[in-house]
Protein backbone atom coordinates (compact mmCIF):
# COMPACT_ATOMS: atom_id res chain seq x y z
CA UNK A 1 0.00 0.00 0.00
CA UNK A 2 1.23 3.42 -0.79
CA UNK A 3 2.29 5.50 1.92
CA UNK A 4 0.56 8.42 1.56
CA UNK A 5 2.36 10.31 5.27
CA UNK A 6 5.35 11.45 3.32
CA UNK A 7 4.59 13.89 0.66
CA UNK A 8 6.71 14.46 -2.70
CA UNK A 9 8.41 17.73 -2.72
CA UNK A 10 5.92 20.43 -3.60
CA UNK A 11 2.54 19.12 -3.29
CA UNK A 12 0.47 18.81 -0.29
CA UNK A 13 -0.65 15.44 1.92
CA UNK A 14 -3.85 15.93 0.68
CA UNK A 15 -3.39 16.45 -3.20
CA UNK A 16 -0.98 13.03 -2.99
CA UNK A 17 -4.22 11.20 -0.72
CA UNK A 18 -6.27 12.44 -3.65
CA UNK A 19 -4.33 11.23 -6.52
CA UNK A 20 -5.74 12.49 -9.97
CA UNK A 21 -8.34 9.42 -11.21
CA UNK A 22 -6.51 9.71 -14.93
CA UNK A 23 -3.53 8.60 -13.12
CA UNK A 24 -4.90 5.82 -10.96
CA UNK A 25 -7.05 4.45 -14.03
CA UNK A 26 -4.06 3.56 -15.64
CA UNK A 27 -2.94 1.52 -12.75
CA UNK A 28 -4.51 -1.89 -11.89
CA UNK A 29 -5.74 -2.73 -8.31
CA UNK A 30 -3.01 -5.30 -6.27
CA UNK A 31 -5.21 -6.98 -3.87
CA UNK A 32 -7.52 -9.90 -5.06
CA UNK A 33 -11.47 -10.00 -7.22
CA UNK A 34 -14.24 -9.95 -4.61
CA UNK A 35 -17.84 -9.85 -5.72
CA UNK A 36 -17.12 -7.24 -8.44
CA UNK A 37 -14.74 -7.26 -11.29
CA UNK A 38 -11.81 -4.04 -10.80
CA UNK A 39 -12.50 -2.51 -14.02
CA UNK A 40 -11.69 1.20 -14.55
CA UNK A 41 -13.86 4.02 -13.20
CA UNK A 42 -17.17 4.60 -16.03
CA UNK A 43 -17.04 8.08 -17.38
CA UNK A 44 -19.80 8.93 -14.63
CA UNK A 45 -17.92 7.52 -11.91
CA UNK A 46 -14.80 9.70 -12.55
CA UNK A 47 -17.12 12.90 -12.78
CA UNK A 48 -18.38 11.68 -9.25
CA UNK A 49 -14.78 11.36 -7.69
CA UNK A 50 -13.57 14.92 -9.26
CA UNK A 51 -16.54 16.71 -7.63
CA UNK A 52 -16.10 14.31 -4.64
CA UNK A 53 -12.44 15.10 -4.38
CA UNK A 54 -12.69 18.47 -4.52
CA UNK A 55 -15.61 19.23 -1.77
CA UNK A 56 -13.32 17.12 0.51
CA UNK A 57 -10.25 18.94 0.28
CA UNK A 58 -12.22 22.18 0.95
CA UNK A 59 -13.84 20.64 3.77
CA UNK A 60 -11.03 18.64 5.26
CA UNK A 61 -8.91 21.87 7.19
CA UNK A 62 -12.20 22.44 9.24
CA UNK A 63 -13.30 19.07 9.97
CA UNK A 64 -9.89 18.59 11.13
CA UNK A 65 -10.13 21.64 13.22
CA UNK A 66 -13.26 20.12 14.36
CA UNK A 67 -12.07 16.64 14.87
CA UNK A 68 -8.78 17.80 17.00
CA UNK A 69 -11.53 19.69 19.17
CA UNK A 70 -13.39 16.74 19.75
CA UNK A 71 -10.20 14.69 20.34
CA UNK A 72 -9.08 16.98 22.87
CA UNK A 73 -12.02 17.30 25.03
CA UNK A 74 -13.05 13.71 25.18
CA UNK A 75 -16.68 13.16 26.17
CA UNK A 76 -18.48 9.91 27.35
CA UNK A 77 -21.33 8.19 25.92
CA UNK A 78 -25.00 10.55 26.93
CA UNK A 79 -22.27 13.53 27.27
CA UNK A 80 -21.28 14.66 23.83
CA UNK A 81 -22.43 18.31 24.03
CA UNK A 82 -19.38 19.53 22.84
CA UNK A 83 -18.94 17.26 19.76
CA UNK A 84 -22.68 17.63 18.76
CA UNK A 85 -22.71 21.03 18.46
CA UNK A 86 -19.50 21.34 16.43
CA UNK A 87 -21.38 18.86 14.11
CA UNK A 88 -24.14 19.97 14.27
CA UNK A 89 -23.12 24.04 13.25
CA UNK A 90 -20.60 22.37 10.37
CA UNK A 91 -23.61 20.34 8.56
CA UNK A 92 -26.21 23.32 9.01
CA UNK A 93 -23.33 25.90 7.37
CA UNK A 94 -22.98 23.54 4.64
CA UNK A 95 -27.08 22.98 3.84
CA UNK A 96 -28.40 20.64 6.29
CA UNK A 97 -31.41 20.89 8.66
CA UNK A 98 -30.81 19.65 11.85
CA UNK A 99 -33.16 18.03 14.12
CA UNK A 100 -31.93 17.62 17.50
CA UNK A 101 -33.02 15.17 20.83
CA UNK A 102 -33.83 12.33 18.34
CA UNK A 103 -35.59 9.78 20.27
CA UNK A 104 -35.50 11.74 23.54
CA UNK A 105 -31.26 11.60 23.57
CA UNK A 106 -29.93 14.90 23.95
CA UNK A 107 -26.66 14.24 21.95
CA UNK A 108 -28.56 12.55 18.75
CA UNK A 109 -29.06 14.68 15.93
CA UNK A 110 -30.48 13.89 12.20
CA UNK A 111 -28.99 16.28 9.61
CA UNK A 112 -30.74 16.51 6.54
CA UNK A 113 -30.69 17.86 3.07
CA UNK A 114 -33.42 16.64 0.53
CA UNK A 115 -33.58 17.32 -3.07
CA UNK A 116 -35.40 19.71 -4.71
CA UNK A 117 -36.69 17.49 -7.25
CA UNK A 118 -37.69 14.67 -4.42
CA UNK A 119 -40.07 11.85 -5.52
CA UNK A 120 -41.29 8.34 -4.15
CA UNK A 121 -38.61 6.89 -6.20
CA UNK A 122 -36.04 8.37 -5.45
CA UNK A 123 -33.59 7.27 -2.42
CA UNK A 124 -32.56 8.26 1.32
CA UNK A 125 -28.59 7.59 2.33
CA UNK A 126 -27.97 7.80 6.10
CA UNK A 127 -24.60 8.02 7.07
CA UNK A 128 -24.06 7.21 10.65
CA UNK A 129 -21.57 9.14 12.86
CA UNK A 130 -20.50 8.25 16.69
CA UNK A 131 -18.51 10.84 18.89
CA UNK A 132 -18.18 9.49 22.49
CA UNK A 133 -14.90 8.82 23.90
CA UNK A 134 -13.39 5.97 26.00
CA UNK A 135 -13.45 6.33 30.18
CA UNK A 136 -10.13 7.22 31.22
CA UNK A 137 -7.96 6.69 27.81
CA UNK A 138 -10.43 9.10 25.47
CA UNK A 139 -10.32 8.46 21.89
CA UNK A 140 -8.77 5.33 21.85
CA UNK A 141 -11.34 3.78 19.25
CA UNK A 142 -11.24 7.39 16.75
CA UNK A 143 -14.42 8.20 16.94
CA UNK A 144 -13.47 11.64 16.02
CA UNK A 145 -12.33 10.76 12.95
CA UNK A 146 -15.45 8.88 12.41
CA UNK A 147 -17.62 12.14 13.43
CA UNK A 148 -16.23 14.23 10.85
CA UNK A 149 -15.68 11.90 8.25
CA UNK A 150 -19.25 11.20 8.05
CA UNK A 151 -19.99 14.50 7.29
CA UNK A 152 -17.19 14.50 4.56
CA UNK A 153 -19.37 11.99 2.73
CA UNK A 154 -22.52 14.01 3.60
CA UNK A 155 -21.47 17.09 2.36
CA UNK A 156 -19.71 15.62 -0.64
CA UNK A 157 -22.46 13.38 -2.14
CA UNK A 158 -24.97 16.66 -1.71
CA UNK A 159 -22.87 18.83 -3.71
CA UNK A 160 -22.66 15.59 -6.37
CA UNK A 161 -26.33 15.61 -6.45
CA UNK A 162 -26.99 19.41 -6.90
CA UNK A 163 -24.28 19.71 -9.87
CA UNK A 164 -25.32 16.53 -11.51
CA UNK A 165 -29.08 16.49 -10.82
CA UNK A 166 -29.49 13.46 -8.71
CA UNK A 167 -32.70 13.35 -6.48
CA UNK A 168 -32.87 11.90 -3.23
CA UNK A 169 -32.16 12.98 0.55
CA UNK A 170 -28.70 12.56 2.55
CA UNK A 171 -28.87 12.46 6.11
CA UNK A 172 -26.20 12.35 9.05
CA UNK A 173 -27.45 10.62 11.84
CA UNK A 174 -25.28 11.20 15.28
CA UNK A 175 -25.48 8.47 17.39
CA UNK A 176 -24.15 9.09 20.95
CA UNK A 177 -22.78 6.14 23.50
CA UNK A 178 -21.48 3.79 21.02
CA UNK A 179 -19.22 2.06 23.58
CA UNK A 180 -21.96 1.92 26.07
CA UNK A 181 -25.77 1.93 25.63
CA UNK A 182 -25.93 2.34 21.98
CA UNK A 183 -27.31 5.31 20.64
CA UNK A 184 -28.28 3.69 17.60
CA UNK A 185 -30.73 1.08 19.03
CA UNK A 186 -32.96 4.04 20.15
CA UNK A 187 -33.08 5.63 17.14
CA UNK A 188 -34.48 1.96 15.56
CA UNK A 189 -36.95 1.56 18.35
CA UNK A 190 -38.21 5.43 17.82
CA UNK A 191 -38.57 4.76 14.26
CA UNK A 192 -35.71 7.20 12.69
CA UNK A 193 -34.07 4.00 10.83
CA UNK A 194 -37.47 3.42 8.94
CA UNK A 195 -36.81 6.13 6.22
CA UNK A 196 -33.24 5.59 5.03
CA UNK A 197 -32.58 2.75 1.81
CA UNK A 198 -28.99 2.04 2.78
CA UNK A 199 -26.94 3.09 6.16
CA UNK A 200 -23.17 3.31 5.76
CA UNK A 201 -20.37 4.16 8.50
CA UNK A 202 -16.51 3.62 8.25
CA UNK A 203 -14.50 3.00 11.28
CA UNK A 204 -10.73 3.75 11.45
CA UNK A 205 -8.44 1.04 12.70
CA UNK A 206 -5.45 -1.24 11.91
CA UNK A 207 -6.63 -3.05 8.64
CA UNK A 208 -8.53 -2.61 5.71
CA UNK A 209 -11.58 -4.25 6.06
CA UNK A 210 -15.17 -3.54 3.54
CA UNK A 211 -16.59 -7.03 4.93
CA UNK A 212 -16.30 -6.26 8.45
CA UNK A 213 -17.33 -9.16 11.00
CA UNK A 214 -18.83 -8.19 14.52
CA UNK A 215 -19.97 -10.07 17.18
CA UNK A 216 -23.07 -9.77 19.03
CA UNK A 217 -23.51 -8.53 22.53
CA UNK A 218 -25.13 -7.88 25.74
CA UNK A 219 -24.16 -6.83 28.85
CA UNK A 220 -25.46 -7.44 32.41
CA UNK A 221 -25.26 -6.36 35.95
CA UNK A 222 -25.59 -9.73 38.53
CA UNK A 223 -27.28 -7.63 41.43
CA UNK A 224 -27.24 -10.39 44.48
CA UNK A 225 -28.59 -9.19 47.90
CA UNK A 226 -28.24 -10.31 51.73
CA UNK A 227 -28.08 -9.29 54.77
CA UNK A 228 -25.72 -6.89 56.84
CA UNK A 229 -24.82 -8.24 59.89
CA UNK A 230 -21.15 -7.21 62.18
CA UNK A 231 -18.16 -9.42 60.72
CA UNK A 232 -16.39 -10.03 63.89
CA UNK A 233 -19.22 -9.92 67.17
CA UNK A 234 -22.50 -11.51 65.19
CA UNK A 235 -21.81 -13.24 61.60
CA UNK A 236 -23.80 -15.53 61.74
CA UNK A 237 -26.81 -13.46 61.54
CA UNK A 238 -25.36 -12.12 58.10
CA UNK A 239 -26.08 -13.46 54.21
CA UNK A 240 -22.45 -12.30 52.75
CA UNK A 241 -23.47 -10.55 49.26
CA UNK A 242 -19.92 -11.22 48.13
CA UNK A 243 -19.59 -14.38 48.88
CA UNK A 244 -22.21 -14.67 45.89
CA UNK A 245 -20.65 -12.51 43.52
CA UNK A 246 -17.34 -14.72 43.96
CA UNK A 247 -19.06 -18.02 44.01
CA UNK A 248 -20.72 -16.92 40.67
CA UNK A 249 -17.62 -15.18 39.19
CA UNK A 250 -15.51 -18.42 39.85
CA UNK A 251 -18.71 -20.69 38.72
CA UNK A 252 -18.77 -18.70 35.31
CA UNK A 253 -14.66 -19.49 35.29
CA UNK A 254 -15.42 -22.98 34.97
CA UNK A 255 -17.76 -23.01 32.90
CA UNK A 256 -15.57 -21.66 30.23
CA UNK A 257 -14.40 -25.29 29.62
CA UNK A 258 -17.48 -25.84 28.39
CA UNK A 259 -18.46 -23.10 25.90
CA UNK A 260 -17.94 -23.00 22.95
CA UNK A 261 -14.90 -21.32 21.15
CA UNK A 262 -17.10 -18.48 19.37
CA UNK A 263 -18.82 -17.44 22.74
CA UNK A 264 -17.12 -15.39 25.28
CA UNK A 265 -18.05 -13.68 28.93
CA UNK A 266 -16.01 -11.29 30.87
CA UNK A 267 -16.48 -9.18 33.75
CA UNK A 268 -15.45 -7.44 36.64
CA UNK A 269 -16.58 -7.17 40.57
CA UNK A 270 -18.57 -3.49 40.51
CA UNK A 271 -19.19 -3.25 44.21
CA UNK A 272 -18.04 -5.49 46.88
CA UNK A 273 -19.09 -3.53 50.05
CA UNK A 274 -17.78 -0.91 51.50
CA UNK A 275 -15.85 -1.87 55.02
CA UNK A 276 -13.82 -5.27 55.82
CA UNK A 277 -15.92 -5.56 59.31
CA UNK A 278 -19.08 -5.20 57.61
CA UNK A 279 -20.58 -8.72 55.63
CA UNK A 280 -21.91 -7.20 52.69
CA UNK A 281 -25.87 -6.93 52.06
CA UNK A 282 -25.28 -5.83 48.74
CA UNK A 283 -22.56 -6.85 45.89
CA UNK A 284 -22.79 -6.64 41.71
CA UNK A 285 -20.66 -7.89 39.17
CA UNK A 286 -20.64 -7.05 35.64
CA UNK A 287 -20.43 -8.71 32.30
CA UNK A 288 -20.47 -9.04 28.71
CA UNK A 289 -21.43 -11.50 26.88
CA UNK A 290 -20.27 -12.18 23.30
CA UNK A 291 -21.16 -14.82 20.59
CA UNK A 292 -21.24 -15.03 16.62
CA UNK A 293 -25.02 -14.45 16.21
CA UNK A 294 -27.86 -12.89 18.42
CA UNK A 295 -29.47 -16.33 18.27
CA UNK A 296 -26.31 -17.95 19.37
CA UNK A 297 -26.00 -15.00 22.20
CA UNK A 298 -29.73 -15.64 23.42
CA UNK A 299 -28.63 -19.27 23.74
CA UNK A 300 -25.47 -18.35 25.35
CA UNK A 301 -27.48 -16.27 27.77
CA UNK A 302 -29.41 -19.06 28.88
CA UNK A 303 -26.45 -21.01 30.35
CA UNK A 304 -25.28 -17.94 32.16
CA UNK A 305 -28.56 -17.04 33.96
CA UNK A 306 -28.49 -20.76 35.20
CA UNK A 307 -25.03 -20.18 36.58
CA UNK A 308 -26.00 -16.90 38.74
CA UNK A 309 -29.14 -18.28 39.93
CA UNK A 310 -27.52 -21.65 40.65
CA UNK A 311 -25.73 -19.28 43.18
CA UNK A 312 -29.22 -18.14 45.05
CA UNK A 313 -29.57 -22.05 45.66
CA UNK A 314 -26.49 -22.10 47.40
CA UNK A 315 -25.77 -18.80 49.53
CA UNK A 316 -29.67 -18.29 49.97
CA UNK A 317 -29.09 -14.73 48.75
CA UNK A 318 -31.66 -13.13 45.97
CA UNK A 319 -30.56 -12.23 42.72
CA UNK A 320 -31.93 -9.35 40.05
CA UNK A 321 -30.43 -9.42 36.78
CA UNK A 322 -30.29 -6.11 34.97
CA UNK A 323 -29.51 -6.70 30.80
CA UNK A 324 -27.99 -3.82 28.71
CA UNK A 325 -29.75 -3.49 25.15
CA UNK A 326 -28.33 -6.46 22.83
CA UNK A 327 -26.07 -4.97 20.17
CA UNK A 328 -26.50 -7.40 17.07
CA UNK A 329 -23.70 -8.87 15.02
CA UNK A 330 -23.31 -7.08 11.41
CA UNK A 331 -24.72 -8.15 8.40
CA UNK A 332 -22.74 -6.83 6.05
CA UNK A 333 -24.40 -6.29 2.58
CA UNK A 334 -22.18 -8.03 0.30
CA UNK A 335 -23.55 -5.78 -3.31
CA UNK A 336 -22.74 -2.59 -0.48
CA UNK A 337 -19.16 -3.86 0.66
CA UNK A 338 -17.43 -4.83 -2.53
CA UNK A 339 -18.58 -1.72 -4.22
CA UNK A 340 -16.85 0.23 -1.48
CA UNK A 341 -13.65 -2.33 -1.83
CA UNK A 342 -13.70 -1.52 -5.54
CA UNK A 343 -13.70 2.47 -5.02
CA UNK A 344 -10.65 2.25 -2.45
CA UNK A 345 -9.11 -0.27 -4.51
CA UNK A 346 -9.38 2.10 -7.88
CA UNK A 347 -9.09 5.38 -6.66
CA UNK A 348 -6.06 4.79 -3.85
CA UNK A 349 -4.73 1.16 -4.51
CA UNK A 350 -5.48 -0.01 -1.52
CA UNK A 351 -4.65 -3.69 -0.67
CA UNK A 352 -7.72 -6.16 0.47
CA UNK A 353 -7.32 -9.65 1.29
CA UNK A 354 -10.05 -11.87 -0.18
CA UNK A 355 -13.38 -11.46 1.39
CA UNK A 356 -13.55 -14.70 2.64
CA UNK A 357 -10.47 -13.81 4.70
CA UNK A 358 -12.10 -10.68 5.13
CA UNK A 359 -14.93 -12.22 7.12
CA UNK A 360 -12.93 -14.75 9.20
CA UNK A 361 -11.84 -12.82 11.87
CA UNK A 362 -14.66 -11.30 14.20
CA UNK A 363 -13.85 -7.81 15.27
CA UNK A 364 -15.60 -6.12 18.65
CA UNK A 365 -19.33 -5.43 18.81
CA UNK A 366 -21.23 -2.11 17.81
CA UNK A 367 -24.42 -1.27 17.85
CA UNK A 368 -24.10 -0.24 13.77
CA UNK A 369 -25.05 -4.44 13.56
CA UNK A 370 -28.57 -3.57 14.99
CA UNK A 371 -29.22 -1.12 12.12
CA UNK A 372 -27.62 -3.49 9.66
CA UNK A 373 -30.28 -6.20 10.54
CA UNK A 374 -33.03 -3.72 9.87
CA UNK A 375 -31.45 -2.06 6.61
CA UNK A 376 -29.01 -2.56 3.69
CA UNK A 377 -25.64 -1.22 5.72
CA UNK A 378 -21.66 -1.49 5.59
CA UNK A 379 -18.91 -0.82 8.14
CA UNK A 380 -15.73 -1.02 6.82
CA UNK A 381 -12.72 -0.41 8.41
CA UNK A 382 -10.07 1.34 7.18
CA UNK A 383 -6.36 1.09 8.03
CA UNK A 384 -5.53 4.61 9.57
CA UNK A 385 -1.56 3.49 8.58
CA UNK A 386 -0.21 1.21 11.53
CA UNK A 387 0.78 -2.03 11.63
CA UNK A 388 -2.38 -4.57 12.88
CA UNK A 389 -0.27 -5.15 16.68
CA UNK A 390 -1.84 -2.13 17.09
CA UNK A 391 -5.23 -2.69 18.66
CA UNK A 392 -8.33 -0.11 19.14
CA UNK A 393 -9.13 1.17 22.88
CA UNK A 394 -5.32 1.11 23.88
CA UNK A 395 -3.13 4.75 23.99
CA UNK A 396 -0.98 3.45 21.19
CA UNK A 397 -4.07 3.50 18.93
CA UNK A 398 -5.33 7.12 20.80
CA UNK A 399 -1.54 8.30 19.63
CA UNK A 400 -2.00 7.20 15.91
CA UNK A 401 -5.51 8.32 15.59
CA UNK A 402 -4.29 11.99 16.00
CA UNK A 403 -1.22 11.81 13.52
CA UNK A 404 -1.48 13.28 9.89
CA UNK A 405 -1.97 10.13 8.69
CA UNK A 406 -5.16 8.96 10.25
CA UNK A 407 -6.92 12.26 8.92
CA UNK A 408 -5.68 11.77 5.65
CA UNK A 409 -7.30 8.20 5.67
CA UNK A 410 -10.45 9.47 6.72
CA UNK A 411 -10.86 11.51 3.76
CA UNK A 412 -10.07 8.88 1.78
CA UNK A 413 -12.62 6.60 3.44
CA UNK A 414 -15.38 9.05 3.21
CA UNK A 415 -14.80 9.50 -0.46
CA UNK A 416 -15.42 5.76 -0.81
CA UNK A 417 -18.47 6.12 0.98
CA UNK A 418 -19.60 8.71 -0.85
CA UNK A 419 -19.14 6.77 -3.78
CA UNK A 420 -21.29 4.21 -2.87
CA UNK A 421 -24.24 6.21 -2.16
CA UNK A 422 -24.10 8.02 -5.49
CA UNK A 423 -24.10 4.62 -6.94
CA UNK A 424 -26.94 3.66 -4.91
CA UNK A 425 -28.87 7.30 -5.89
CA UNK A 426 -28.48 6.93 -9.21
CA UNK A 427 -28.52 3.35 -10.33
CA UNK A 428 -31.74 1.20 -9.98
CA UNK A 429 -30.66 -1.96 -11.23
CA UNK A 430 -27.36 -1.95 -8.27
CA UNK A 431 -29.97 -0.80 -5.74
CA UNK A 432 -32.28 -3.82 -6.66
CA UNK A 433 -29.53 -5.80 -5.75
CA UNK A 434 -28.56 -4.47 -2.45
CA UNK A 435 -32.37 -5.46 -1.54
CA UNK A 436 -32.13 -8.59 -2.85
CA UNK A 437 -28.86 -9.77 -1.35
CA UNK A 438 -30.88 -8.08 2.09
CA UNK A 439 -34.00 -9.69 1.50
CA UNK A 440 -31.98 -13.04 0.79
CA UNK A 441 -29.58 -12.84 4.01
CA UNK A 442 -31.59 -12.54 6.78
Amino acid sequence: MSDYSSSAEGSSELEIVFADVAKVSHSPPRSPLSLHSHDDLSSIEKEWYEEVRETVLNLAPKLQEISDQIFENPELGGKEHLACRLLNEELSRNGFQIETNPAGLETAFVATYESSEFNESSRVIAFFTEYDALPDIGHACGHHLIAVGAIASAVATKSVMEKMDLHGIVQVIGSPDEEGSGGKIELINAGYVKYPDVCLIAHPGNQDNAFMRTSALQGVTAHYYGKAAHAAINPWEGMNALDAVVQGYQAIAMYRQQMFPNTQVHGVISDGGSRANVIPKHASASYELRAETKAGLAQFKSKITDVFEGVVQSTGCQLRLLWDSMFAEMRTNALLASQYQRYMEALYDVEFATQEKQQAKVIASTDMGNVSHVKPSIHPMYSIGIDDTCSLHTKAFRTACQAPAAHERTWRAAVGLAMVALKVLSDDNYFERVLENFNTNE
